[in-house]
């Protein structure tokens, strides 16, 4: 899932709350080094609002200012994403040879067309998870960073964007203004540097000019320090010991300023702000391509989920095979799905679908859906994000809410699985997959939602093409643990905050589901306690704090934490979903 998304942010107060994974360690002020020293800014645990501007073709941004007179640049943005002919676009890149007449957006499609598929090493639930790795413009092969869902696709796009000169910015929103982050730094509409941000540009090295192959890589030892929260670990690296998503970047990046940059991005920005207009746009789902996103969004405030696009394939003139990958909470790595088990989320009404979120809003109206990055170009000596004459034509856009809305079951022919045989066996491995990820981290509540969300694809199919209903699809596919972990209502449970859960926990809650229910066995009923604060009637989680202490394992039940923004944080009991209720087993 994403970051928080808030409404809001004061600027002049950025915090960070202590024992909230995804929240980063405060920056000593005093800290002095070699290289990166001022790195003294605190990373936010709020992220910035939608812009609530109109979109048009054009949304306006901030002024230019030229790299040689903004200190809080990040890199110069001297080549333009539709450039083909130019003495930079003709050069061979990293997944492109010379002259290839392809313009920056097509060779972005390229580049995460190249990603190869490899055994995932952090947040893989299962032994056969898979993440990307992707080769670099010095060479280098990459393995995917540990990172929050929206994060994995803005990182992606900034880091490209850094590597070719090509400019990028986000617009966020706080205190009634706007805040763009991009290859200028953090600056305001006029383009001065935003208080309390670093100035990227004086503070932090560019080895980009100055490095050849066959040197020793370039390190900065402070950005090596660096992380963005608790969770951001890369096994992989172990210098510095503890390496996280800074060492990560020091890896990956010549231009170090970039990481240090990355490293604030990752605390203001989040899915919020990808489903806002001004930073991505609609687009139809025949104009799918590598390096789109796919945005859920169920409700104004609150958490979505972010899935950038890592295959996009014709079959027929009239079929596609769509590919996702995906960070999460708490971090990992991007998991990649097959084709086959991506196709469940372009048809979720969540993904910008008809119906309405949890707060009533039409989904249409949220910003969820399949969606593509605004390009920035300066008109007027201002920077404007717009949308790319090359995509005019595949573009949705926010104001035509039926055309949005109606993706979903415009996906649902598109992405058309194959024989019932077919469609059953991957509904089963949405199932096993969720089930396996309950079992690692219980609290989740997408987890949850996904597990639900295959077994309404496995009724579907199992209706129309075996003949069988819904009670002999539970009779025959539900396990025990589906009850114990019944799908919740997120913005009225505290569960779905409790990032922190796992499986030492799951199997806590499972041992008390066996044994309950062997004793609603001799009265011959099914009856499972649900997993969900307030259950049973007891506060909290009492009721599986004691069951682990009856188990002699009182130091493996963790107490709940806000692991996340929770503004449910105070209910007494969460609430299952409408689904959940009719489905309990009794």
């Amino acid at each position: 899932m994403s970051k928080r998304l808030f409404s809001a942010l004061l600027l002049c107060t950025p915090l960070c709350l202590a024992g909230v994974s995804g929240c980063s360690a405060e920056v000593n002020p005093g800290d002095e080094s070699e290289e990166g020293s001022g790195d003294d800014h605190k990373l936010s645990n709020d992220e910035l609002g939608e812009s609530g501007e109109a979109v048009t073709e054009s949304a306006g941004g901030p002024t230019a200012v030229a790299f040689a007179s903004n200190p809080a640049a990040v890199w110069d943005a001297t080549n333009k994403w539709a450039d083909t002919d130019t003495a930079e676009a003709k050069k061979a890149g990293v997944a492109w040879g010379a002259n290839s007449g392809l313009s920056w957006e097509e060779k972005y499609s390229a580049w995460f067309k190249s990603f190869k598929l490899v055994k995932a090493e952090v947040g893989g639930w299962s032994a056969t998870a898979q993440t990307w790795e992707f080769p670099t413009p010095q060479g280098k092969v990459s393995k995917a960073g540990v990172l929050e869902c929206a994060d994995t696709a803005m990182v992606m796009r900034i880091v490209f964007a850094s590597w070719y000169k090509l400019p990028f910015y986000l617009a966020g929103w706080s205190n009634g203004g706007p805040l763009y982050a991009g290859h200028f730094g953090f600056v305001t509409r006029t383009g001065a540097t935003a208080s309390g941000f670093p100035t990227f540009r004086t503070l932090y090295k560019d080895y980009s000019a100055t490095w050849q192959p066959g040197q020793a890589w370039p390190k900065d030892q402070t950005l090596r320090g660096r992380h963005i929260g608790t969770d951001d670990r890369v096994p992989w690296i172990n210098d510095p010991a503890d390496a996280g998503a800074g060492a990560w970047y020091d890896d990956l990046l010549l231009n170090k300023r970039v990481g240090y940059f990355l490293r604030i991005v990752d605390g203001y920005f989040g899915s919020v702000n990808l489903a806002d207009g001004q930073n991505m746009f609609h687009i139809k789902p025949t104009a799918a391509q590598p390096g789109d996103v796919l945005v859920e969004r169920f409700q104004k405030q609150g958490i979505g989920h972010t899935l950038p696009v890592y295959l996009a394939e014709k079959v027929t003139p009239t079929r596609m095979r769509i590919g996702v990958c995906s960070g999460s909470m708490p971090r990992r790595q991007a998991i990649c799905d097959s084709p086959e088990d991506s196709q469940h989320w372009f048809t979720n009404a969540a993904m910008g679908g008809p119906g309405n979120g949890y707060d009533d809003t039409p989904y249409a109206k949220l910003g969820g859906g399949l969606r593509r990055y605004r390009t920035p170009v300066v008109s007027g000596g201002k920077w404007s994000n717009v949308v790319p004459l090359a995509s005019r034509e595949v573009w949705v856009r926010d104001e035509d809410v039926a055309g949005i809305a109606a993706r979903t079951a415009e996906f649902e022919e598109l992405l058309k699985p194959g024989s019932p045989e077919e469609q059953r066996d991957g509904a089963l491995r949405l199932i096993e997959a969720a089930r396996t990820r309950l079992m690692s981290t219980p609290a989740t509540c997408s987890g949850r939602t996904a597990r639900e969300d295959g077994f309404k694809a496995l009724y579907r199919v199992m209706q129309a093409s075996f003949n069988k209903n819904k009670a002999a699809v539970d009779a025959e596919y539900r396990k025990l643990e589906d009850y114990a972990f019944a799908e919740l209502e997120y913005p009225k449970s505290k569960t779905c905050c409790w990032n922190s859960t796992n499986a030492a926990m799951a199997s806590i809650v499972i041992d008390y589901a066996k044994k309950e229910q062997a004793r609603a066995d001799v009265q011959k009923i099914c009856k499972v306690t649900v997993f969900k604060a307030g259950g049973g009637g007891k506060p909290n989680y009492d009721l599986w704090k004691a069951h682990a202490a009856s188990l002699g394992r009182a130091a493996e039940w963790k107490e709940w934490s806000e692991d996340e923004r929770c503004e449910q944080r105070g209910v007494a009991e969460d609430s299952l979903t409408e689904a959940a209720k009719a489905n309990q087993c009794q």
